[in-house]
Formats: structure tokens, sequence, C-alpha cells
């Protein structure tokens, strides 16, 4: 790279001077880069007296290199060049955009015709060059329109032709390609922008903007604002944080149903960025009433840019999500009574209105009805109707069971959790249920699948976990399994199509997101440093063993 420097300066020079004896340029090297060239007349001069016009007009200070050319010789090799070339922002929606990080530099430039710059949270594609010449006597034009450095502002959205003119020499070309990531930007800003360190306090009236990868605007919070939140258990103490949205106003979002609360999940510990989202793909085949809809995303927080995020509908009662009714603090008795609940078995067991179950110790965290209608009827018999189900399972009888919970849900959601090896089950945590009025129990939604998923292993997990221990001794339930398998089975194979669609839509999201948090604290995924297609391909290839491997277990039982 030093030589190529060299030779480019030298070249530089020629061009300047009239062809003549031997002279001097003095040029000082940091780290294989040019950092100032000039001329001199004296054979000793101090770095001082150079002039510098690379890495922003500043002057250095050091040792100088003495180099002795013949201009006779570079006048013939002389041509126009750039010498750095780098964008900057225009408008607050791309504040985050980094000089430093989205630049060319000299050694990019030299033999190259194309200048493509990948951004991944642009929203405004009119953005201001700050560009070096290798002369300041040298035009510059922008689709033929004149530029000064850091002054102009020119519209990125197409390919831009840069020209470099110079008196009666022949012009130099540059086209300049810039895109970003393809993925939605979700830009949010808290008020004064205060910090978001608390799962448990809102950050009130924030403003969010979610850009189209366009530049379009999806959608804007404007006067009605915004709350924003931390979320998790162990992922809220990762370095990447996740976050909980409320809106003030239901809306729709990047082609999703209206409702307020969204979430916007890290995905820190997964190198691939795609387990939660294959997860609820495979979700989505079975009898399980509703799946998180979710949209991969560039997320900026207060002017910073924070990588990939999965932005995907909170677990909640609606029309649109867990479609069973929404109970009012006065359903106390009779069919009003029944439903509907919305719970999540979870061992963190943090829940304000909460139990654990007689027979299996089940610790059942009611998420709805929301504390400010649950009362204590309601909760009463949510817990009285789930003992009476275990205690129907513990005495043997699963005709009884099944009188209280939908068993297609429960072998389908046991079947996603064994076909992605989710170890969760076994605490158990992120497990949810929930019972519609005068119904079952039903297993479902899916959710949080990036701890140990995806890996290879060829063995029945939960096998013991939660109530199923005691299933797997009912020929009855072994019977469904099998059946259940050999209908997702095919279903579940198909979504190999969508790791590989996924893959290609996050490959350049994936890059940026990987030099903001380029090592992951925790290695429970085993592909903590793999590079990202590796890392896809050891999901893809671990989740496609599995199922061959489980094709045999479960048909042998």
């Amino acid at each position: 790279m030093m030589k190529r420097a060299l030779f480019t300066i030298m070249a530089v020079i020629a061009m300047l001077l009239p062809v003549g004896a031997q002279d001097s340029i003095f040029v000082q090297m940091k780290d294989g880069s040019v950092l100032a060239y000039g001329l001199a007349d004296n054979d000793t001069v101090s770095v001082d007296e150079i002039y510098m016009n690379i890495c922003d007009t500043t002057f250095y200070s050091g040792l100088v290199n003495r180099i002795v050319f013949d201009r006779n010789m570079l006048a013939k090799k002389s041509g126009l060049q750039l010498m750095s070339f780098k964008l900057r922002h225009t408008d607050e929606g791309n504040e985050a955009l980094l000089d430093k990080t989205f630049s060319a530099d000299i050694d990019e430039l030299m033999n190259n015709d194309t200048i493509s710059f990948v951004i991944p949270y642009l929203t405004n594609y009119k953005l201001k060059p700050f560009f070096v010449a290798s002369s300041q006597n040298i035009k510059v034009y922008a689709n033929d329109e004149l530029i000064t450095s850091e002054e102009s502002v020119v519209d990125f959205s197409s390919p831009v032709r840069i020209r470099l003119e110079y008196g009666s020499r022949e012009p130099r070309e540059y086209v300049v390609c810039l895109k970003n990531s393809g993925l939605p930007i979700v830009v949010i800003e808290t008020p004064d922008r205060q910090a978001i360190n608390s799962k448990y306090r809102w950050v009130e009236k924030s403003s969010m903007h979610i850009y189209n990868a366009d530049g379009t605007v999806n959608y804007a919070s404007g006067n009605n604002y915004m709350n924003i939140s931390g979320r998790g258990n162990s992922t809220w103490s990762y370095n990447k944080k996740p976050y909980n949205i409320k809106l003030n106003v239901k809306s729709a979002i990047l082609g999703m149903p209206k409702h307020k609360r969204w979430c916007l999940l890290a995905n820190y510990i997964d190198r691939t960025l795609m387990r939660n989202a294959v997860a609820f793909e495979l979700a989505r085949m079975t009898s399980m009433d509703w799946t998180p809809n979710g949209r991969f995303v560039e997320l900026v927080v207060n002017g910073k840019a924070l990588g990939n995020y999965y932005l995907c509908e909170a677990i909640r009662i609606d029309d649109d999500r867990v479609n069973i009714n929404e109970m009012k603090p006065t359903d106390i008795s009779g069919e009003a009574i029944t439903g509907g609940y919305l719970m999540e078995l979870d061992s963190y067991y943090d829940a304000e209105w909460k139990f654990k179950t007689t027979y299996f110790r089940m610790p059942v965290n009611i998420k709805e009805p929301d504390e400010d209608v649950i009362n204590s009827y309601q909760f009463s018999y949510i817990k009285s109707y789930c003992n009476e189900a275990e205690r129907r399972l513990n005495n043997g009888s699963y005709k009884d069971f099944a009188e209280y919970f939908d068993m297609n849900t429960l072998v389908d959601w046991y079947l996603l959790n064994e076909v992605i090896y989710n170890p969760e089950l076994n605490h158990p945590k992120s497990s949810y249920m929930h019972k519609d009025k005068n119904g079952k129990l039903r297993m479902g939604p899916a959710w949080d699948h990036d701890w140990e998923t995806f890996t290879p292993h060829s063995s029945l997990k939960n096998r013991n976990a939660m109530w199923f221990g005691k299933l797997f001794t009912m020929p009855e339930f072994i019977q469904l399994l099998k059946e259940r398998w050999n209908k997702l089975k095919k279903p579940f194979a198909s979504v190999k199509g969508f790791i590989e669609e996924t893959r290609e839509g996050i490959r350049l999201s994936w890059e940026f997101n990987n030099s903001v948090w380029p090592t992951i604290s925790n290695s429970v995924n085993g592909d903590t440093s793999l590079p990202f297609d590796d890392a896809v391909d050891r999901l893809k290839n671990s989740f496609l063993n599995r199922l061959n491997a489980l094709d045999v277990v479960i048909n042998s039982l």
C-alpha cells in the first residue's frame, strides 16, 4: 500500500510543476497511509512547513522522509486523483453517520472508478461530500454541477458521477454508489436524550420515526409520542440491550396490524441474529393460535447506531394477537369469569399475580388480565382450573386431562421446542399458555428462542420437562405425538428456504452489527467466533440433521 501511495503522491506533484531537473518531495507516512505531501526547494524542511491537505488539514509532527524524483519521468504518468472522499450528514436523521467509518481513502481511490458506500442506517440520501483532490486547482463536479467540499449538498439516492477537471488535462471520473442495508431504520429520541436504563421505568414522551429502506416514512409518532423501557431477564444484563415500546396511539408498523405494544429484540448472543425469527416461522406451521410477527431493522437511539434488531409484536390479548376475550373487573362469576387469561410459565416468577401449581409446581405468572383489572375472584378461578387439570394428569387419566387442555397445541408446542432444541422448558421459562372464555388451556404463543437453540443434538431434550414426564407414560400421548410429528416434519423442513432468504436479507446489516458488537459475552450457542455464513450454515445444518434424528427417535417410541 505504501508504494502505491508514494507513486500517487509523486504523480500528483509532477502534475503541478513544470518539467525540469530533480527536486524533492517530503512525505510523512503513518500505518501505511499518506498523511502529508509537499514541495521543498531546500535540502532540509520542517514538517510544519509542508502544506497538507489530507486528513482534515490537520498538521502532524514527527519524522519526515526525503524522496528524490525525476519530473521528466513522472510528468508522463501524472493524472487527476481524489485523495480522500467522505460523506457527512445534513440532517438529524443521519446524525449517527460517522465520517471515519464511512470514508474512502487513497488506497481505495487510486485505481478504482467506483466508490461504494454501505451506510446501514441511512435515512436521507442528501449528504455533504467531504473530499480532497490531488490539487487545490482541480474542479470537482457531481452530475455536471460544480461542488465544494463540505459545503455542497448532493443527492445520492441514485449513483452520482463525480468528474475532476484541470486545465487541458483529460478529466477523471468516478461513480459514487450509496446504499443502506435494505432494512427499515428505527430512529428513537428520548427527552433531553436521557438514558434508557431500567426495564421497570418507562422513558415517556419519547419520539420514534421508522423509515423504509428507500427513505420514505413508515411511521412517525409526532405529537402523540411514545414510551420506551428496557426489557428481558438475562437479556437485559447483556451489552446490547432489548427494549419495550408503548405507543400512545394504536398504530400499524411495517405492515403489521395496529397495536400500542411492541418489542425490540437485540439477539445479542445469537451470531446469526435469526434464531427467534426462524423459530417463529416454524411456530406458524403448527396449530397454535398466533405467533408474533416481526421485522429486522436498523436501530438508532439518541443519535447512536446500535445495529440490527428484531422489531416484533409483543404478546398481548387483542383481536390481531392472542385473540381471546378481554376481561373486565366485573367478570367475577358464571361464564364471564372463565376467560380470557394469558399466562407465562417462568421460573423468574416476578409477576404481581402469580401462583405455583399444586402437583407439578409450575410457576404461573398471570400477564392478562392486567394488574389494574384482575381481582381475587378471577385469580382464584384460574388457579383452581390449572390445579384441577394437573390433578387429573397426576391421577394418570389422559382423557380427563384433555378435558382441560387442548392437546394438539400442547403437542405441537412440545415438538416445536424439541426440533429447535430449546432447553428453556426445563426451568420452565418464557412458556406461554392461554384460556379463552368457556375454553380449554392452550399452549402458545411461542417466545424466546435464542438460548442454545439450533445446535447439534440428536436426542429428546424436554422429555421430562414440565408435564411431559407424566405424559410420556401415556399411550394416547405417544400416539398423538407421532401423528402430529409426521404431519409437521415436512413443513418444518421447508424452513431451510426461509433461512436462506433471511441470510441474504440481513447480510449487510449483520456486517455493521458485527462492527458495533464484535464480541459475544455468552458462548452457549457455540458459534461466537464464526463468520456470518459459517454460523448460518451451522444453524441450518444442525436443524436439518435434528429433523432426521427426531424422525427416528419419535417414530420408534
